[in-house]
């Protein structure tokens, strides 16, 4: 039976498509790493191209496995397999099976590149299997973990939001306001205040990045850390495959058979004369990512007090962690991932993006029978991504007016930071509602928009190529806090930008009607994938 989950897999084009594409994402941001780790000549080449494969294997691990089997359940379709006479187990083992080889083989294909520097001599040999097993580990871990916390029962992913929420409050008062002073303080608990220390140690030097950095550095007891890291990557992967293959069925039932009084949890809101828009952004709101963003709020707030006190700083409180904040770009680079992550939704378009075709064909039948056009569909669609992204564009919004307060931006400043952002978030809502009329949906646009875009901005920067960096997005914001603003450059930069953006919103607007149907009777005609 196993072999027929292969089969089906490399019979389905949307899945094919999709591999190919992030295999030729990968083999992309791993050979820019490469080039840019040649051209400016670093010393630490095994560190930088380490942390590049763990970052993409977690992106990849998030798409490939992630992502699909999220959005498995939501499908009826499932529905034959889980009545069939075969576990629902051995079905889940069966799909999992085939992100493993998924993720394997994306791992391997940037080998190449690998064997390239270490034939010139930049990388140790082992380096060429080392490097691609961190990435296929913790990306799987990655994946693997996402698909066991969305298939969790609603309450235990209830309280163990609480549980984080409570938790990250604590780090944020505890450590973000103690800083340096704060092992001093955790030492002097009776009983558990050494050993919560060392547990903080433990993790300091042993997570994946910091051991890649150790064995740069030539420490001799990193391979044993690197072992051990390894193995409780092995432990997550192995707990999260029993806890999903158990919770598969269940999960399914829960979602298609259970009350609607029992399913209905907070607050509802109204639907008004709206109902596509309500039911969108009701439709994000399932796996909200709350922690994701009590993360950045808390860390945002801190790093805004610290910037209008300045100087008047309480000594008695900790700033190294704001000093780390300040050597890696302070808030230039802060707000420009903060608005990154808040045009995710939109350059995913996850308020109508639908995980198969055949719900995607469903859906549109009812739709496309009705009075709703384009700007329906896109109100709701914005409606569903502001829903999820604002918390970071307030975020950031924060940060800017803190750096205004403390003098370290101008009016100018603040308002081409404010104008970029909001360009960037109208150009990628542009491109993926379009992504969405034309293919039904964008991950492949979305990842080179939010990941291999922003790294690019990096690495145009790390060469010394700002004025090509200045010309994407991301870079736009960065430059217009990082550096004294030009307002003629800006302005004239913005207006072509935002020409742009609204062009191709009305483009795609005007033809919105007959991609959306056509995208509908070539789905028809091609069957489910």
């Amino acid at each position: 039976m196993l072999v027929d989950f292969f089969r089906w897999a490399g019979r389905s084009p949307s899945r094919n498509r999709t591999f190919r594409l992030l295999v030729v994402m990968h083999l992309v941001v791993l050979g820019a790493t490469v080039l840019l780790v040649m051209l400016s000549r670093q010393s630490r080449v095994f560190s930088i191209v380490g942390f590049a494969h763990l970052l993409l294997g977690i992106v990849e691990g998030a798409l490939v496995i992630g992502w699909r089997l999220v959005q498995w359940p939501k499908s009826q379709s499932l529905e034959p397999l889980l009545l069939a006479n075969i576990s629902s187990r051995a079905v889940m083992a069966g799909e999992q099976a085939v992100g493993l080889a998924q993720m394997a083989l994306i791992a391997l294909s940037g080998v190449p590149l690998l064997c390239l520097l270490a034939g010139l001599g930049w990388m140790d040999p082992v380096g060429v299997l080392l490097l691609p097993v961190q990435g296929f580990l913790w990306g799987s871990a990655v994946g693997f973990g996402l698909v066991a916390w969305a298939y969790e029962v609603a309450s235990v992913r209830l309280w163990a939001e609480r549980i984080l929420g409570t938790m990250l409050a604590t780090y944020f008062v505890i450590g973000g306001l103690a800083g340096e002073h704060t092992l001093g303080l955790l030492r002097s608990i009776p009983f558990v205040g050494t050993g919560i220390v060392e547990a903080i140690w433990t993790f300091h030097h042993g997570h994946p990045f910091a051991v890649l950095h150790r064995i740069d550095d030539r420490d001799p007891g990193a391979l044993m850390s690197l072992l051990i890291v390894d193995a409780v990557a092995i432990m997550i992967i192995l707990l999260s495959l029993f806890r999903s293959a158990a919770r598969l069925e269940p999960h399914y039932v829960d979602r298609h058979y259970r009350p609607i009084s029992e399913q209905a949890t907070g607050r509802r809101g109204q639907m008004g004369d709206d109902p596509l828009s309500w039911w969108a952004v009701r439709r994000v709101a399932e796996y909200a990512g709350r922690v994701n963003l009590y993360l950045a709020g808390g860390a945002s707030i801190l790093y805004a007090a610290y910037l209008v006190l300045g100087p008047a700083w309480p000594t008695w409180l900790g700033n190294r962690v704001f000093l780390v904040f300040e050597m890696n770009g302070g808030v230039a680079t802060m707000t420009t991932i903060l608005i990154v992550l808040a045009a995710v939704p939109a350059a995913y378009q996850y308020g109508l993006w639908d995980s198969s075709k055949t719900d995607r064909c469903r859906r549109l039948e009812t739709l496309l029978t009705t009075d709703l056009n384009g700007i329906d569909f896109g109100r709701a669609s914005w409606s569903a991504s502001w829903a999820r992204g604002r918390g970071y564009f307030y975020s950031a919004i924060i940060l800017w007016l803190a750096a205004g307060i403390s003098g370290r931006m101008d009016g100018l400043q603040i308002l081409a930071a404010m104008g970029s952002a909001w360009l960037l978030l109208i150009i990628y809502f542009s491109i993926g509602f379009r992504q969405l009329a034309v293919h039904g949906g964008g991950t492949t646009t979305g990842f080179v928009l939010c990941v291999v875009i922003p790294l690019a901005v990096w690495g145009l920067v790390r060469m010394g190529a700002e004025s090509y960096a200045r010309l994407l997005p991301p870079g736009m914001i960065y430059f217009a806090i990082s550096q004294p603003v030009k307002p003629m450059q800006v302005a004239l930069v913005m207006i072509l930008f935002l020409a742009a953006g609204v062009g191709f919103w009305r483009m795609t607007l005007g033809r919105f009607d007959l991609n959306i149907r056509r995208s509908f009777e070539a789905d028809l005609l091609r069957g489910p994938s």
